[in-house]
């Protein structure tokens, strides 16, 4: 009986820590799942919505999305709550931006996170029918790099908003895989923070800079001096990228969203 009473009393203080956070016990136990880092975040990190690409990514992100045709593969990588994909399947339009509406088309979406999130998110009716027919799909606990093109077929667009690009400790690789997830004539949008730096023999370069003027790397462009857009032509020979070494932080570095990193060239080749 005694024991009966601690599983109850249990129950209902995590039905009550539950409640505060807008979840149920059962998601509360759910692997993963860091409520308390979802809540404590930033928002832009966790609950970005299509409002927020928008303004994050400027034109190019309704440029892009306006010219994939009915069918197309849009995958969102490190998509947090999945808000942004989601919002393609409402019954209403989602976004009005700058006095403009958002013109949607019926894509397929794919939301990738590497932390169990969904459940936090309340989709409407009209997003979980899109789930049950396929054409919005949620990939959860996994990072992007452990992916496909046999898990859901080549992708016209990728996104990237402070996501895995803002925090792995090799971005060589993470775009090789970017470029090899694209469809021929498929474009990758990378929305970074300007506190990645590449150490050269030359100095020492925001990431974006670099790029453009450094290496001036083909299939590679920046727009706006924040977003670095990866190309993937219909034919042609992939782009190559310089390898980069992670140079690891100090021990007493200040801990931010995303993390501040310092990479440094090294002469093999990325791709």
């Amino acid at each position: 009986m005694a024991l009966e009473k601690w599983y109850l009393g249990a129950f209902v203080l995590m039905s009550i820590a539950s409640a505060a956070v807008g979840v149920s016990p059962d998601s509360a136990a759910k692997p993963g799942c860091d409520h308390a880092l979802v809540h404590s975040a930033p928002p832009y990190i966790f609950r970005r919505t299509l409002r927020q690409y928008w303004e994050e990514l400027g034109n190019e992100f309704p440029r892009h999305l306006g010219r994939l045709p009915p069918g197309a593969v849009w995958l969102d990588s490190g998509a947090g709550l999945g808000l942004a994909t989601a919002q393609m399947h409402e019954t209403e339009d989602p976004l009005f931006a700058r006095g403009k509406a958002f013109t949607r088309v019926p894509l397929r979406t794919i939301a990738v996170s590497r932390e169990h999130f969904s459940h936090l998110s309340d989709f409407s009716t009209s997003v979980r029918d899109a789930i049950s027919r396929g054409a919005h799909r949620i990939i959860e606990g996994q990072p992007v790099e452990s992916l496909s093109i046999a898990d859901f077929g080549p992708c016209d667009l990728i996104t990237d908003v402070f996501g895995p690009a803002s925090y792995t400790d090799d971005l060589s690789s993470l775009f090789n895989h970017y470029y090899r997830l694209l469809a021929p004539g498929g474009h990758a949008l990378i929305r970074l923070s300007r506190n990645t730096q590449i150490e050269t023999p030359h100095g020492q370069f925001e990431l974006l800079s670099w790029v453009r003027y450094q290496w001036k790397l083909p299939n590679f462009e920046v727009s706006d001096e924040r977003l670095l857009i990866l190309s993937r032509p219909s034919s042609g020979a992939p782009p190559h990228f310089p390898r980069l070494e992670k140079v690891p932080a100090a021990a007493d570095a200040p801990v931010t969203y995303p993390p501040s990193r310092l990479f440094r060239e090294t002469s093999s080749p990325g791709f």
